[in-house]
């Protein structure tokens, strides 16, 4: 009888141990949905840039804000032929085309 009496004892525990598992997994995923809900709550995001000639990009390019260039060059385009590409500002003067890191040129 002890054999069977420590085979029930023994899946009694196993049983336990996975109740608490399952318990600490449903309160880590409501604690993560909180979490997620209360870092989002109100935010906001812009996914649009404003948009330019490279004449026409303000004269300030504030450090990492975005825009696109209508006219800035790409490889292999020449001058009053470019088909626009998105600028970031240095944080000075220079509005940086993205994929060569330097000024943009129309």
């Amino acid at each position: 009888m002890t054999d069977t009496t420590s085979i029930v004892d023994t899946l009694q525990r196993q049983n336990n141990l996975l109740a608490s598992i399952q318990q600490c997994l449903s309160n880590s995923t409501a604690e993560l949905t909180a979490l997620v809900a209360l870092l989002t709550a109100g935010l906001t995001v812009n996914t649009s840039v404003p948009t330019y000639t490279v004449a026409g990009l303000p004269a300030s390019a504030p450090l990492a804000h975005l825009a696109f260039a209508t006219n800035g060059r790409n490889p292999a385009e020449g001058v009053g032929a470019g088909t626009g590409c998105v600028v970031v500002g240095n944080g000075a003067a220079t509005w940086k085309a993205i994929w060569s890191g330097v000024a943009v040129t129309a």
